[in-house]
């Protein structure tokens, strides 16, 4: 998939619950999250953002950094839907990030 596909079906996914899980590159889980996927936003240019919403309302302290999915087209490296097409991992500098639809 290129990082054209990859952000088309991003913002497919926007209003849905996600599982975020990032790995490492030796393959070591290194995060895990459960969050609302929002509409995409063009407010951390140049990285492409699609925010990550709290379930809760005014969960989030607004000092804190936008929680998000941050694509760097220039760091992209690859990315697959599995054939079940619930989940979808991409890699950027060797990180892999994991989308997993709720």
């Amino acid at each position: 998939m290129t990082c054209d596909e990859f952000t088309t079906l991003l913002d497919q996914w926007a209003g849905r619950a996600l599982a975020v899980r990032v790995v490492s590159e030796g393959g070591d889980l290194l995060t895990v999250f459960h969050a609302k996927l929002g509409a995409r936003s063009v407010a951390k240019q140049p990285a492409i953002l699609w925010p990550l919403l709290p379930f809760a309302p005014g969960a989030r302290s607004p000092r804190a950094e936008t929680p998000g999915i941050y694509l760097h087209p220039e760091l992209f490296q690859e990315a697959r839907l599995h054939v079940d097409a619930t989940i979808l991992d991409f890699r950027q500098s060797g990180v892999k990030t994991s989308l997993r639809r709720l």
